[in-house]
């Protein structure tokens, strides 16, 4: 029957203590947090990663110029610089594909 009232489920004091539904809270939860700071080390990590990676290049760079003579030197960067367009290329592809 219906007589125009609208019959609304009240909830279960054992399940909701304080009265609310749990949907518009300031609350935080840890789950909910977690994946932000996974994201955010992540971040950090990788920043770290391109300055020693940067780092890296650069000291290469100086031995090549230390070690190999003036006459070999174009080569020996030419070398280095595929290698490292070859493992970043890798890395791309890599990633690409979980994609």
């Amino acid at each position: 029957m219906s007589d125009g009232v609208e019959e609304r489920e009240v909830p279960d004091a054992e399940s909701d203590p304080d009265g609310t539904d749990g949907g518009g809270g300031s609350r935080v939860d840890a789950e909910g947090i977690v994946p932000y700071v996974r994201w955010g080390a992540l971040l950090a990590l990788g920043v770290l990663a391109v300055v020693a990676a940067a780092g890296l290049y650069g000291s290469l760079s100086s031995i090549i110029s230390v070690w190999i003579g003036e006459r070999y030197r174009p080569i020996a960067r030419a070398v280095f610089n595929f290698g490292v367009l070859c493992v970043a290329a890798a890395g791309m592809a890599v990633l690409l594909r979980r994609r």
